[in-house]
């Protein structure tokens, strides 16, 4: 409906998700680390030349559109030639007989529990991987209506969340490939960011299906209730055990020691 609340929620999905799956991950002794102190050097700031801004501008703005415009274009022509094509030829306009709707439809029972099981949105998350840009592209490329695909704004939301945490496109799969150094590790990424995203997804469209129920409110007030007692319980425990340089209790316990050593 166009809300503008929705990019507002799903920048705070992907900065709690990098916190909740930090966390977990810090479980596993592959990711565990020693936790250094970092000095970074501030520069002054200046006030920008409206030349120089609008150089910026054009820059940043010329180089997204050659990328992702090439990105684009091919992946448009690829979709064109599965959706094109079958195993008995040229068979533009009978979808069902195409390469594109035979790999849509191979896949997409697996995002019915999403709430988006069709083969066109299946499509589209394939696309994804091939670079982000594309997925809306093939979203309006397979379909007249590409809002009538799902079943009502929650899945639609969780359609976006899925994408916002799947693995990323092909390029930064092998970046990460070559800074992990390692194909267990590599393979793990795949598998947990999946996971990781299959599983909000599904609890996005389960909330949602709850609150279009006559319990929603309920749920609603219970889920608050829980999430404030959590909140409190972990910040009394943090004051409790004290600080130790972790950074959980913001220092508030280290400041009272200080305070007590400076005033006897």
């Amino acid at each position: 409906g166009g809300s503008p609340w929705v990019a507002v929620f799903a920048y705070f999905l992907g900065a709690f998700s990098i916190c909740f799956f930090g966390k977990i991950l810090f479980k596993f002794k592959a990711f565990k680390g020693k936790s250094e102190l970092t000095v970074i050097e501030v520069p002054i700031l200046r006030k920008p030349s409206v030349k120089d801004v609008l150089l910026s501008m054009y820059e940043k703005t010329k180089d997204f559109c050659v990328k992702a415009g090439g990105v684009i274009f091919l992946a448009a022509v690829a979709l064109w030639l599965l959706k094109s094509f079958g195993f008995c030829g040229y068979v533009y306009g009978e979808k069902e007989k195409s390469f594109l709707y035979l790999i849509g439809n191979a896949v997409r029972y697996v995002f019915i529990p999403l709430g988006f099981g069709s083969w066109e949105v299946s499509v589209s998350v394939i696309s994804g991987l091939i670079a982000r840009e594309a997925v809306i592209e093939t979203l309006v490329f397979v379909s007249d209506c590409p809002a009538a695909l799902f079943s009502g704004v929650y899945s639609a939301y969780a359609f976006a969340a899925f994408v916002l945490l799947s693995p990323p496109c092909i390029a930064a799969l092998a970046a990460a490939r070559a800074e992990l150094k390692s194909k267990k590790l590599f393979a793990f990424m795949i598998v947990f960011q999946t996971l990781s995203a299959y599983v909000t997804a599904f609890a996005i469209n389960s909330i949602g299906l709850i609150l279009n129920s006559g319990i929603g409110l309920i749920f609603t007030i219970v889920s608050v209730i829980i999430i404030i007692a959590v909140c409190v319980l972990s910040f009394s425990h943090s004051l409790k055990n004290g600080c130790k340089g972790c950074g959980r209790c913001g220092g508030l316990r280290c400041r009272k020691k200080s305070s007590r050593n400076t005033t006897i």
